[in-house]
């Protein structure tokens, strides 16, 4: 799995916002089942709503997740 995530960093995903926790909002891309797979971590200065869609560019992994930033 984490080789599979790997091919990941450095692209860009659509991914949702599902919650935030803290000062860091945790989104989902088309490729990840809810509850299931892994997520996206995004520190950002701006507001996200949750439920809405967002370009994210990944930036690197954090554990199996994913650490991303909006574009």
């Amino acid at each position: 799995m984490l080789q599979s995530q790997q091919s990941f960093v450095g692209k860009t995903v659509c991914a949702v916002c599902e919650q935030k926790q803290d000062d860091t909002y945790i989104l989902r891309s088309e490729y990840n089942s809810p509850n299931v797979d892994t997520v996206i971590y995004v520190d950002s200065p701006k507001s996200l709503k949750i439920g809405e869609f967002y370009n994210v560019k990944i930036a690197g992994l954090e554990g199996i997740d994913l650490k991303g930033e909006i574009l």
